[in-house]
């Protein structure tokens, strides 16, 4: 009887140490699960693109949306935080969007990035400000002479003799120079030059555009405003192209021999032009009949890794 009472005994205490370290490990288990979603009326997380910075001791995080007031508060403590946009600068967004690009190209990693190149060449022609020098090379043509870059400048001849078989010249000219710029997207750059005795800039200040359509509509009407007067002077014009620093330039003149650049002068712009730029200087000669081409334009093109057209005027 004492024996059975012992074993009784034993069986209970070994019952609740049993469920005692039973309790522990659920209350350790419950201990460690994940919190519970948020219940109504708390913030909720979003998903979306969270940009960091560092100020200080302090790392602020925003999604470029407005909270309850958190933010603000946390500006007022901190008044670094109201100038964190700023270190977002666009050409962060740039360097994003290169490196994208490169991505999509043939890195070996190109499959975390799905469509990188789509992606880059997308935000690169949107024309939202991103740098023309990260843009693509474009064909673009002139009365048949051609040049691939992404700069360009066109120096124009407007002298009196391009107004001469009723206007012809100058509006075959101006006609060709739009149709020219149509195709250029928002990261290519360009500028127009026309000339007589001196240089009429659209842009002046030494400066390539980018040709988004706002600047596409304002060259449109600075060509179709120019007029046919005075004398010639080539040399100008296209020293002032050179200190652009364009890819290509596309030079049309209806001059001949009895205007000719002198040979100092084309020496000059040949050798400033191959030690400093490296541009494509493209010619097209307007003339009256059958080819009569000019030896010092043909020459030019030739010494500027160019094109030379002759266009006769009288089937403009």
């Amino acid at each position: 009887m004492f024996l059975k009472s012992k074993d009784t005994v034993i069986s209970c205490i070994g019952s609740l140490i049993f469920h005692v370290i039973l309790g522990l490990l659920l209350l350790l288990y419950f201990a460690m699960l994940p919190e519970p979603p948020s219940a109504p009326g708390d913030r909720n997380a979003v998903g979306g693109i969270v940009l960091a910075g560092n100020y200080g001791e302090e790392t602020a995080y925003t999604d470029g949306s407005s909270d309850d007031g958190t933010e603000s508060e946390r500006s007022k403590d901190n008044p670094s935080l109201e100038e964190g946009v700023g270190i977002f600068s666009e050409i962060d967004l740039r360097d994003t969007v290169a490196n994208i690009s490169a991505i999509g190209r043939g890195n070996p990693n190109a499959g975390a990035v799905p469509n990188a190149a789509a992606m880059a060449g997308s935000l690169q022609g949107s024309g939202a400000g991103f740098g023309g020098s990260r843009g693509g090379k474009t064909n673009v043509r002139v009365f048949g002479t051609e040049g691939r870059a992404s700069s360009f400048v066109y120096v124009f001849d407007r002298s009196g003799s391009m107004n001469e078989f009723s206007g012809r010249p100058i509006r075959a000219a101006k006609k060709e120079l739009i149709k020219s710029i149509e195709p250029l997207e928002a990261v290519h750059k360009f500028n127009i030059i026309f000339y007589n005795e001196k240089p009429l800039i659209w842009k002046p200040g030494r400066a390539l555009v980018f040709a988004n359509d706002i600047n596409k509509v304002g060259a449109e009407r600075f060509v179709e405003g120019t007029v046919s007067s005075g004398g010639t002077n080539h040399s100008a014009a296209l020293m002032e192209a050179l200190s652009l620093s364009p890819e290509v330039i596309f030079f049309l003149t209806d001059g001949d021999e009895n205007d000719a650049i002198s040979p100092g002068d084309q020496e000059a712009i040949t050798k400033r032009n191959n030690n400093s730029v490296g541009a494509q200087i493209n010619v097209i000669q307007f003339g009256v009949g059958a080819k009569r081409e000019s030896g010092f334009l043909k020459k030019l093109a030739a010494q500027n890794r160019g094109q030379y057209v002759y266009v006769n005027v009288a089937e403009l």
